[in-house]
This record gives C-alpha cells, structure tokens and sequence, in this order.
C-alpha cells in the first residue's frame, strides 16, 4: 500500500513529530512504501525517518499516489484547488488527525473533513469534545475516534520485573518545571539516580528500553502511555504541575485530559513533591498491576486503530471522489478552502520564520 503522513513540522523530538513518525513506521514495517511531508525536516528527526520518502512541497503533492494520508494540522488545506480536482478521480482514504484542543494549527475544518469523507482521529476526549464544539454540528460525536496517543507495539512486549524499592526515576520533559529540578537533587541526595531526557537534557527518542531502565517515570502525555505499555509507575508532573501517581481512581480523569496534567494543575513544592514521589512508590506500583483489571488498556494499543484504518483503506471506494467533486462545484465551499488555505500559508510562514529566529538559541544537549 502507499501510504503518506502529514505534519506541519518534523524536526524536534516532540509531541506531534513522535506520533506521526510512529504512525509511518507502523505502515513502513508492514511492507508499505510510506512518504512523510512537513513544512519543515531536519535533525534529529530527519535522521530518524532514512527509509521514508521526505516531501516539503506541499503544492506538489498528488494525492492519487497515495491509498492512505494520515494527516495532522490541516497541512492538506496547503493543497491548490487544481490539486484537490485531480485528486478527486482517485481519492485515497483521508485519516485527520487533532492532537490538542487548543493549539490553532490542530484546529480541523469540519467541511473539508466531510468533503474528503475523512475519518476522524482525536487523541484524546478532551481533544474530541473540542473538534465537536467548534464545528457547531458538521461532525457529530460518534464520528471522532480517540486514538489516546497509542503506544506501537515494541512498548507491548512482555514486561520486565519492577524493583520494590525506589532506585532510579527518569524524568521525560522538554520543559522541566523549577520545584521538578530541585526535587530531583532531593532524591540524589537520598541515593536515587536521576536521568532526564529532554531537550535541555539527555535529548533522545524514548523508546522501551529507555522506560524499562529506571523504577518510575515522572512525566505527563504520552510518556504516560508508554509507561502504561510497560507496566512502570508513573507520577504525572511537568511545567503546569499534574496529578501525581497513575491509580486506577484517577485514571479515567486524566484520560480524558491526555494525562497532561489537567484540569487540577496541582503543584507542589520541590519537598512535598519529593516526599509524595518516594513515599507513593510503593502503592504505586501495586496500582499499575492492577490497572488492566480495571480498565481496558486494548485502546492504547497502536494497532488497534492503524490495522482497522489499513484494511478500510485496501477497499475500493469511488464514492470518495464523488464527495469530493460534488463539493468542488460549489463556489462558495471553492471559496471556504481558498480561505483556508491563504490562512494556512500565513500560519507556515510564521512558523517557519519563528524557527529560522530561534535556530541555535536553543539547542539541544547530548
């Protein structure tokens, strides 16, 4: 199959670029040819997508190359009308895909998602509430899937043995919070070894062996998840506090949030959060045992969304293209994505005009 993932960006080890380089690796290793298009590609994760097609033209893309776009931040709204004319003779399966509720660029355009017949994706219910209100009645409820920023399945393999004592703590964040940083000299001094991986930090993909070499995790997202995949405790703690240890009666809460810290936004004192980390351990890990008895975990298996987009992909569909053109006939929906997409090209000048100030300011250690 050929398939195509869409990112405004694919450059930092981040949010965004993480999943969709784990949605098109998922596809790579199923002996699918995949290409990734952003607006902007560079190291380090460049150099973590050498087996896939790079694209930075959005102009030039032809979508009826592609049996499959898994797209996020609206980057087909890049797209010329004479493009999306051609497109509609063949029209692959669309997947749009918002990963927050408030950022602009996850913002989807409910009739364009109709126009495409697109399958929706959110990666959280919070996100999914958001996609619903905004679009004031063009995309109902029950057509948003909450893909809860799946882990792929190396995170799934068999769980090592978890230490009953608190020896080690890796702390995930591209923006450690100050009370974060000085707990963590609290726990070297009571001979806990700390690593932090980040971008101000040891900066690297976070992988199974990188969750699996330390006792907890402290993080928020989808570092969570991972966690989760890997039956490790996990205190949800980053620059707007959070939530403390993962247990089976906060789960459902902070699912609905993205484990991200909201809505408590609770923040400690570099002590007290100290104390709360070493003193919860224990409870902690009998908490992340038990948490696949009480609630489902099959949701944030990758696979469960991809296998089921794949095979829907695999079978024909003329009636996408009828859509389609049927849409493009119509000026004033001609004139909604001419809009949309001047919009857009203001919002990739800007980004990439920010990204061009802030190179070298902030580069990465390791």
């Amino acid at each position: 199959m050929r398939v195509l993932v869409m990112t405004n960006h694919f450059a930092e080890l981040a949010g965004s670029e993480i999943v969709a380089s784990e949605v098109a690796l998922w596809f790579l290793e199923r002996g699918d040819r995949v290409a990734l298009a952003a607006n902007l590609i560079r190291a380090p994760m460049s150099g973590l997508a050498s087996q896939l097609e790079l694209l930075t033209d959005m102009s030039a893309i032809e979508l009826s190359r592609f049996d499959l776009v898994w797209c996020q931040h609206g980057l087909l709204s890049l797209l010329p009308l004479s493009a999306l004319k051609a497109a509609s003779d063949s029209l692959p399966l669309i997947a749009l895909a918002s990963l927050s509720p408030f950022e602009p660029y996850e913002h989807l355009d409910g009739a364009f998602a109709n126009a495409l017949s697109a399958t929706i994706f959110a990666n959280s219910p919070e996100t999914a509430d958001e996609i619903v209100r905004r679009n004031q009645g063009l995309i109902r409820e029950d057509r948003v899937q909450v893909f809860h920023n799946a882990a792929p399945p190396q995170f799934w393999r068999p769980p090592l043995s978890r230490a009953r004592q608190l020896k080690s703590v890796t702390v995930v964040s591209n923006h450690v919070a100050a009370e974060l940083r000085a707990a963590c000299r609290r726990f070297e001094a009571l001979g806990i070894a700390v690593r932090c991986i980040g971008l101000h930090d040891e900066y690297l993909r976070v992988d199974a062996d990188a969750v699996d070499a330390s006792d907890a995790l402290i993080s928020i997202g989808k570092s969570v998840v991972y966690a989760i995949a890997r039956q490790r405790p996990v205190y949800m703690y980053d620059l707007y506090g959070g939530d403390g240890w993962l247990t089976r009666d906060n789960f459902e809460r902070n699912l609905t949030h993205n484990f991200s810290g909201r809505p408590l936004r609770r923040q400690l004192e570099a002590d007290a959060l100290a104390v709360e980390v070493v003193e919860g351990f224990g409870q902690a890990i009998e908490e992340i045992e038990q948490l696949g008895a009480a609630h489902s975990l099959e949701r944030f298996h990758l696979a469960t969304y991809l296998e089921a987009l794949r095979a829907q992909a695999l079978r024909p569909a003329l009636w996408r293209g009828l859509t389609l053109r049927r849409s493009l006939a119509s000026p004033t929906f001609c004139a909604h994505l001419e809009l949309a997409r001047q919009n857009a090209l203001v919002m990739r000048r800007s980004y990439l005009a920010s990204k061009a100030r802030s190179n070298g300011n902030h580069q990465p250690k390791g």
